[in-house]
C-alpha cells in the first residue's frame, strides 16, 4: 500500500476541505491540509511498517513548531486493516525515543506514542472527524 492510498481513503470520508499538498519546496509540512466549520488541520500520513513509523528530521521539527503555537496537527497512520490517529504534540513528547535511521529520517514504534486513537475496520469516521476538528 501507498500514501496515496490512505490519502484516496481519506478524502472521501473526512468531512470538510481537504487538500493535498505536494511541497516540493518548503520541507515538513503535512501531506493534508483540512478545514471544517471553521477549524483547520493539518494531517500527516503514514504507513506502519513492521512496528515502526518513520519521519523527516523537517517533519519533527514542524510539529513542534506547530504545537508551540497550538496548531491542530495530527498523524493519521495505517497498520494493515488498523487507523491510528496521534496528536502531533504526542509524537514531538517522545522524540528521544527516535531512532535514527539513514537519509536523516528516523523512526519509533506506534505503540511508544502515547495517547494513540486506534480504529479497526469499520472505521468510525465520525469519531476520527470528530477528534480532528472538535477535540
Amino acid at each position: 500500500m501507498k500514501e496515496s492510498t490512505l490519502w484516496t481513503l481519506i478524502r472521501d470520508k473526512v468531512p470538510g476541505h481537504l487538500i493535498r499538498i505536494e511541497n516540493l519546496v518548503g520541507v515538513g509540512q503535512p501531506d493534508v491540509n483540512a478545514c471544517y466549520e471553521g477549524t483547520e488541520a493539518w494531517l500527516e500520513l503514514k504507513l506502519v511498517k513492521g512496528n515502526y513509523i518513520y519521519f523527516r528530521s523537517s517533519q519533527l521539527a514542524f510539529f513542534s513548531r506547530r504545537c508551540k503555537e497550538k496548531g491542530r496537527v495530527f498523524v493519521l497512520a495505517r497498520k494493515d486493516d488498523d487507523l491510528i490517529l496521534f496528536r502531533a504534540a504526542s509524537v514531538v513528547a517522545v522524540a528521544e525515543l527516535f531512532e535514527p535511521v539513514k537519509d536523516g529520517a528516523c523512526r519509533i514504534k506506534w505503540a511508544l506514542i502515547p495517547d494513540p486513537y486506534v480504529f479497526s475496520k469499520p472505521w468510525a469516521w465520525q469519531k476520527i472527524a470528530d477528534l480532528i476538528f472538535k477535540s
